[in-house]
């Protein structure tokens, strides 16, 4: 699957002050830099220090992952018309080169897959291509790529032949090992539009079932977890697998990437021995979920407003219930003291032991894509013309 090369797209300054940014941008770069830098670094009182850079990109960014001293991230490339293809980054954590095994340029392959996970030397992500199949119907092809020590190799091939049938890929994450879930859809029109030629249309295809593959460290090959859901949302951390199972069946309509309505529900996995151990019921789909192996956080909504629940990863049990303030976006972290969200434009935090709430950071822009890695937050920043990865120190 060739990607075009382009080192325009992608403006990483080199190693030094925020005034080197702005000796290397250009003046409207320099400009976008300044303001976003002010606006990274404008954080609360509480906060010990402000937050480190981490990257900058010229495209914004749209996913992010970090483990073990790394970061992963996807930024998002259009030509306006038709082409789009997010690259994929990696980058130490504390500073250092980069390398891009996915990276996009006008004329290259489309990639629109938007999945990356890291394990501690393993990389994890999804391509996914739109596909012309006839004069009535298009599709897309979908892998799952790991690379581990140089190596790249294919995890999962899957074809969906929009409004017809097929298959696809859903989220994925890493709990030693590569996991993700498979989507199958199957045609549901009694009319058979899709053999008809007839062009189909929304609610024509329905996905009916789908499960999670898992490929451990040092495996050849991905295999299902027996009985595991299909994931809307899901995380991992060894030994833990938490799951927003999909709400099946539901329609596929003509959308490229898979819909992914969840249920009012939270599944927790033993990845050692490929067991269910428990579930956590709610009123409400949960908007986010992450774990650190012994918990698991989510943000579930009430009415009115969301709240953010820790459980047990072993039992389910509710270790500590509170209720979010503020436009709270769908996104939590977990690390081994404390869990954190995003509220307006603020980040806040959860001491685990004694239950106190604390603000890290405030800025102009709304930090995206929160985790928790190497007792540091990190999280993206987007502004007009490009974006950032950031970092902080867990107070």
């Amino acid at each position: 699957m060739p990607i075009g090369y382009s080192s325009a797209l992608l403006r990483i300054p080199a190693r030094g002050s925020v005034g080197t940014v702005g000796r290397t941008l250009s003046v409207a770069g320099s400009l976008l830099a300044v303001a976003a830098f002010a606006a990274a670094t404008a954080t609360a009182a509480s906060a010990a220090a402000g937050p480190a850079t981490v990257a900058v990109t010229s495209k914004p960014v749209i996913s992010l992952a970090a483990n073990a001293g790394r970061i992963a991230y996807r930024t998002h490339f259009t030509d306006g018309v038709e082409g789009v293809c997010n690259s994929v980054h990696v980058r130490p954590l504390l500073g250092g080169r980069e390398s891009v095994p996915v990276r996009c340029s006008r004329g290259g392959t489309e990639d629109r897959g938007r999945g990356v996970a890291l394990g501690s030397h393993t990389l994890v992500y999804d391509s996914i291509e739109y596909e012309p199949v006839n004069a009535t119907h298009d599709g897309t092809e979908a892998w799952v790529w790991r690379v581990s020590s140089g190596r790249k190799a294919q995890l999962l091939y899957a074809f969906y032949e929009i409004t017809c049938h097929g298959s696809s890929v859903g989220p994925v994450a890493y709990g030693a090992g590569a996991l993700f879930s498979r989507i199958v859809a199957t045609e549901i029109d009694p009319a058979m539009e899709c053999e008809l030629g007839s062009g189909g249309g929304p609610g024509v295809s329905s996905m009916t079932s789908a499960g999670i593959r898992y490929a451990p460290a040092g495996a050849g090959s991905a295999t299902a977890i027996p009985g595991a859901p299909g994931a809307s949302t899901l995380a991992a951390r060894w030994p833990t697998l938490a799951v927003v199972p999909l709400r099946l069946p539901q329609p596929m309509g003509e959308l490229i990437l898979p819909p992914a309505r969840g249920t009012e529900r939270v599944e927790s996995w033993n990845l050692r021995t490929k067991t269910r151990r428990c579930t956590a019921g709610f009123a409400g789909v949960p908007a986010a979920v992450a774990t650190n192996g012994a918990r698991i956080a989510a943000i579930v909504p009430t009415s009115p407003g969301r709240r953010l629940v820790i459980l047990d990863a072993r039992t389910c049990a509710h270790l500590r219930t509170r209720p979010l303030d503020g436009h709270i976006q769908p996104a939590v972290a977990v690390g081994a003291h404390v869990a954190a969200w995003v509220s307006g434009r603020s980040i806040m935090t959860l001491d685990l032991a004694t239950g106190r709430v604390s603000r890290v950071y405030r800025a102009a822009l709304v930090p995206h894509g929160l985790v928790i890695s190497d007792g540091r937050l990190v999280w993206w920043i987007t502004g007009r013309h490009g974006g950032r990865v950031l970092r902080l120190p867990l107070p």
